[in-house]
């Protein structure tokens, strides 16, 4: 029992080294700069909601191609919106702890935030309080969709045109402008500056 249990573990284990591999090896190929970074930042983050950890995936050979290059001057703005977006749902993951969908959901809205403004509720209480309305906006249209869908069993984050994901996404945009048009994200922010400062 012991020795097919060790077998069916090697066997996983080459398993999951070699879909790593073979996502990764098909960046290989790309000479244009600015699509290889943004390949690799979609591709990183599909392994990391598999499963993979940072570690493994800074263990393969294209990792030590992408430190090869010179960045300045290369990546142009719609790679630092997709670099952008990777980074948010990595803290919202691996950091808070938020799920994948929520995590992906959040990245895409904040997506248009300049990153700085993300690190100035941290910085004193008066900037917590300027900064935070539009994050917690976020924060809370994202939740509101991200409940919603799941009640109706429909994908909060699809586009398509069943009636399910119609629906949620009617009534996420009208209570996403009813969040922004109320105050409670001023609310919010100023519950949250005061417990952090």
């Amino acid at each position: 029992m012991k020795e097919i249990k060790v077998i069916i573990k090697s066997n996983l284990l080459e398993e999951r080294k070699r879909k790593l591999n073979e996502s990764l090896s098909s960046l290989s190929g790309i000479k244009d700069k600015n699509t290889l970074l943004e390949k690799y930042l979609i591709t990183t983050s599909n392994l990391m909601n598999d499963g993979y950890t940072i570690e493994e995936i800074e263990a393969s050979d294209i990792y030590n191609k992408m430190n090869s290059i010179d960045w300045k001057g290369v990546v142009g703005d719609s790679i630092l919106n997709t670099a952008k977006e990777y980074i948010i749902k990595y803290v919202m993951q691996e950091v808070l702890g938020a799920n994948a969908t929520f995590s992906r959901m959040f990245a895409q809205f904040m997506a248009n935030v300049n990153p700085l403004d993300l690190l100035k509720p941290f910085k004193d209480e008066q900037s917590c309080i300027q900064s935070f309305p539009q994050i917690a906006d976020g924060i809370l249209i994202v939740m509101f969709r991200s409940v919603a869908a799941g009640e109706i069993g429909a994908d909060s984050n699809s586009y398509q045109i069943g009636l399910k994901d119609s629906l949620s996404a009617i009534a996420g945009n009208m209570v996403g402008q009813a969040i922004k048009e109320s105050n409670i994200s001023e609310k919010v922010s100023d519950i949250f500056c005061k417990a952090i400062h």
